[in-house]
């Protein structure tokens, strides 16, 4: 018995040493692999000053140069300019001349017609259209003071004008010369150049030119001691945007997998397409194993690491387009320049010339891949879209036959996502529908609210809101409208939000729920009574016109602020600043229910509701809240699946860009002295303070003075990733950026223990491979009945 046992322990130690050699030469080469990623992961890498706003850009514009002023001994040009000639007040700023960095803007409260600049003083004299002074400092563009006279003001500004220098020659528009006894200095003009907006020469061998194109972008000439010195471009023509559309660039790297999945969708069978699936991955992992000479190091190096920095920086680009961040935003502005941008870097992809006048509107046909634009009278121009890139020539159009060269479109909006578009003649006030696409009829548009081939249309002005319904033969026909009284005035309209809906309900901190009134035809609209200086809040069914809502603020509103209004999923928010009982700019959210007594639902999934034939109203809870800083408009983010917490954008008059998350507009917040245990239990409870702080975190728009002009628009625009939100305010200047309201929950942070993770794998890992022999032996052990 002692001799088997002796034999059996031999025949277990040569198998488990032959056990070992077999897996030492795959655990080094594990081991290796491991090593190598983990040296990559763990590396630091300095941030730098240039790699810091990664996330967002801006584009910087002064507009129109009216004049310009030299300032030499600090390398300065100070601008006066305007956003188009028909602005009525005038913008300053300050220019490197270095480097063209636009070093400080203002906007002025006023139109100025001519300027002084005393170096020595260090004062800036501007004179306004009513012929008063206005004195700044010319550091910091702080205003000094106002004074009806100014002795010894000589003007600053000074047009060059060829004919009264006649040293200074322009030849063929390409080539200036200014020549001298001694010298001649020579540049040459860039294309399409249209006129020298600025130019000092000290007729020897110094010369500073700036020059304008008809594109509006502004090059810069500085030749010292007969040498090229600076040159720079600044480019104006980005500005005063019209109308936007975002296109997503998508990756091309699927198009394989998209037909094989074409393919296996035209197999015969279910078992004939898993077939084929089989046999193509089968052939993918031979390759690529082959590839790799069969190395388990190298196929797991290979797998977790990049060999090159092409790689890696085509993976990030690959990464970026799954995330949906990488989008082309179009623009146009009213002159009929089409430029496509980056909205990742801020970087022009494409542009063109319309050649259409005063542009009233664009969109985008993603079905097709046509770009359409319109012009006020009438005329539109479409382009081929493929990916973000422009492809192939122009066609044109009229949008009806009935439209003369002297008519102007006041209003054109398209109808969810069909080809149909509803027209506002302004002179007439005739309403059209057009149909661009090349098949007739209702039933081939979708996204829109119709009712047996019936679309309705909800439609406002100044003095009211109208209700229209067209047929299948594209007939419009007035339903409904409210017509103001003589002393009000329609200030501010909003539609409610179509994102999808998450829940159904709000629940309490008892576990009981408030039941959200999720009635999709609405719109909200605030009057002004100009007599009381009142505002009147209303919320209406846009099929029926009924006034299912309102109040009144009994404040007295600031009627030179602005007033803005966003409609979300069951609520309404918006701002106004008021002057009396207080002096303050407030937030005002209005929650829908369908019952204020919890679990109590006056609708149900089977319920059909036919809008024609009325809906029941709903209960309403409202709060106000202070603001420190004055608003000037508002948005909604948008996600892909509006999971993530909504925020409220919030456009300051400051320049800057902020927003609040949703739940801190919460009306049904009490005082904490109020508040119950339930309450407290409410996911995101916390108690009502009427003055909300601006979080500096929540400030996106970092160090920067957005100027968005009278017609900005805020817009948010949904990624893949249901964390992030592209968010662009597009005006006067233009600026990107990404936002998550709940925080980047699905991405890993840069700050991600990837360490200690790897670690803790890498770990069990060789504890499973080490055990597993120990395992082994302790079960043959029991088998034999061996102690020990």
């Amino acid at each position: 018995m002692q001799r088997i046992y002796i034999l059996t322990k031999i025949f277990n130690i040569l198998s488990l040493q032959k056990h070992y050699k077999a897996k030492m030469r795959f655990i080094q080469s594990f081991w290796l692999s491991i090593i190598i990623h983990v040296l990559k992961l763990t590396l630091v890498k300095a941030v730098y000053e240039d790699e810091a706003y990664i996330t967002d850009w801006q584009l910087q514009n002064i507009g129109h140069y009216n004049c310009i002023m030299d300032d030499p001994p600090n390398n300065r040009f100070f601008v006066l300019s305007a956003s188009d000639q028909d602005d009525e007040f005038s913008k300053l700023s300050v220019i490197n001349q270095l480097t063209g960095e636009v070093i400080l803007r203002t906007n002025l409260k006023y139109k100025i017609v001519d300027s002084m600049i005393d170096i020595n003083e260090t004062m800036l004299v501007l004179k306004d259209k009513s012929g008063k002074f206005i004195s700044f400092n010319t550091e910091t563009l702080f205003e000094i003071e106002i004074l009806n006279e100014f002795e010894n003001f000589k003007t600053s500004c000074t047009e060059f004008d060829p004919k009264l220098q006649h040293n200074i020659k322009i030849i063929d528009n390409e080539i200036l010369f200014v020549e001298d006894a001694k010298d001649t200095l020579r540049i040459t003009l860039p294309p399409k150049f249209q006129k020298i907006e600025f130019l000092s020469t000290d007729n020897s061998t110094n010369l500073k030119v700036l020059a304008a194109t008809e594109g509006e972008i502004y090059y810069y000439y500085s030749i010292v001691d007969n040498k090229l010195k600076t040159t720079w471009t600044k480019d104006e023509s980005i500005a005063n945007i019209v109308d936007y559309v975002f296109i997503d660039i998508k990756s091309t790297s699927l198009d394989s997998v998209a037909e094989q999945i074409k393919y296996e969708t035209m197999s015969s069978s279910i078992f004939e397409a898993y077939l084929v699936r089989i046999s193509k991955n089968f052939n993918r992992l031979s390759k690529f194993l082959k590839e790799n000479n069969y190395n388990p190091g190298q196929i797991l190096t290979k797998l977790i690491t990049f060999d090159n920095d092409d790689d890696e920086a085509q993976y990030l680009i690959e990464q970026d387009m799954k995330f949906g961040f990488l989008k082309s935003l179009t623009v146009v502005d009213s002159n009929g320049r089409i430029s496509a941008i980056d909205v990742m870097k801020g970087l022009a992809i494409w542009n063109i010339e319309t050649e259409l006048n005063n542009v009233i509107a664009m969109e985008f046909n993603e079905s097709e891949g046509n770009l359409y634009v319109f012009a006020a009278n009438g005329l539109y121009k479409s382009y081929k879209i493929s990916n973000g890139m422009l492809m192939g020539k122009s066609t044109e159009g009229t949008l009806s036959k009935n439209i003369s060269d002297d008519v102007i479109v006041e209003k054109l909006e398209r109808l969810g996502n069909s080809n149909l578009y509803y027209v506002k003649i302004s002179q007439s006030n005739e309403k059209l529908v057009v149909d661009l696409s090349k098949k007739k009829g209702v039933e081939d548009t979708n996204n829109i609210d119709k009712d047996e081939n019936t679309i309705y249309i909800c439609d406002h002005d100044s003095q009211g809101v109208y209700g229209y319904i067209i047929n299948q033969k594209y007939q419009i026909k007035q339903s409904w409208k409210h017509n103001l009284n003589e002393n009000e005035e329609l200030i501010s309209f909003a539609t409610k939000d179509t994102d999808p809906i998450v829940n159904i309900g709000v629940i309490l901190g008892d576990r009981s729920v408030l039941y959200k009134y999720l009635y999709p035809n609405l719109a909200s609209y605030i009057i002004h009574n100009n007599d009381s200086n009142q505002l009147i809040l209303n919320v209406i069914d846009t099929i029926t016109g009924e006034i299912l809502y309102s109040q009144v603020q009994n404040d007295v509103f600031d009627s030179t602020s602005p007033v803005t209004m966003v409609f979300g999923e069951y609520w309404i928010i918006y701002s106004y600043f008021s002057n009396e009982p207080i002096p303050e700019q407030k937030i005002v959210v209005v929650e829908l229910y369908e019952s204020l007594i919890p679990n109590e639902s006056k609708s149900n999934s089977s319920m059909t509701i036919d809008p024609t034939e009325g809906i029941f109203k709903p209960s309403a809870i409202t709060a106000a809240f202070f603001f420190p800083e004055q608003i000037k408009q508002m948005a909604l983010s948008h996600t892909k699946f509006d999971i993530t917490t909504k925020a409220i954008l919030l456009e300051l008059v400051n320049g800057q860009l902020t927003y609040l998350p949703k739940s801190i507009l919460n009306p049904r917040r009490k005082p904490e002295e109020l508040m119950t245990d339930a309450d407290k239990k409410e996911f995101m409870a916390a108690p009502y303070i009427p003055t909300l702080p601006i979080n500096d975190h929540f400030v996106i728009s970092h160090f920067r003075q957005i100027l968005s002009g009278k017609n900005g628009k805020l817009v948010s625009v949904p990624t893949n990733l249901e964390s992030t939100s592209s968010v662009c305010l597009l005006g006067y200047d233009l600026f990107c950026t990404r936002i998550t309201p709940s925080g980047p929950f699905d991405v890993l942070s840069p700050t991600f223990e990837k360490f200690n993770l790897l670690g803790t794998v890498i770990l069990l890992v060789t504890l499973c491979l080490f055990l597993r022999p120990y395992v082994a032996s302790r079960r043959l052990k029991t088998a034999w009945f061996v102690r020990g």
